[in-house]
């Protein structure tokens, strides 16, 4: 079956336009149109938070102590599940390190929590949403060293007590 010569002119046309537009994406992306990843520090000076007796604070006024900074939410079962480890870290490791959990939830539902299931580390309000801290799936942890640089980030629940875990911690503590 042959095709009519102005379908094989709207094809080529089509051919032509898909590709100039690919061109075009690729143009706005090497002339930076757009958004590149944040730089590190860029996303910590973006986190503020709220502790549970209503001081506003941000990441940097903890700089100079390791931080092990855990994004969670009361209702994330798996950000639940690794509690239990990350407090066993905190018994280890809370006199040399920071250890905050931080939820976007509102500071009476985070009490609440904290009364029902009493973990020994501390606990805070992240005041932007997770996204706006460039944290997409829950729970998310950082380890920051003492100079506000993150060592390591797990995006998921994890052991927190295993050998490999606790490497991570110490490697934060150097």
């Amino acid at each position: 079956m042959k095709l009519p010569n102005h379908l094989y002119l709207v094809i080529a046309m089509l051919f032509f336009l898909c590709l100039n537009s690919c061109h075009l994406i690729t143009a706005a992306r090497s002339n930076g149109k757009e958004a590149a990843p944040p730089e590190l520090e860029e996303r910590l000076s973006k986190i503020r938070l709220t502790d549970l007796n209503n001081r506003s604070y941000g990441l940097q006024e903890l700089v100079g102590q390791p931080i092990f900074l855990n994004f969670w939410a009361t209702w994330c079962a798996p950000c639940i599940a690794e509690m239990g480890t990350i407090a066993y870290l905190h018994q280890k490791y809370g006199e040399r390190m920071v250890f905050l959990a931080v939820s976007t939830e509102n500071l009476e539902k985070i009490q609440r929590f904290k009364e029902e299931r009493p973990f020994s580390f501390d606990y805070a309000r992240l005041d932007i949403d997770y996204i706006d801290a460039y944290v997409i799936k829950l729970p998310t942890t950082l380890l920051i060293n003492r100079k506000g640089e993150v060592v390591h980030e797990e995006e998921g629940s994890r052991d927190w007590s295993s050998r490999e875990s606790e490497d991570k911690v110490r490697a934060a503590l150097e």
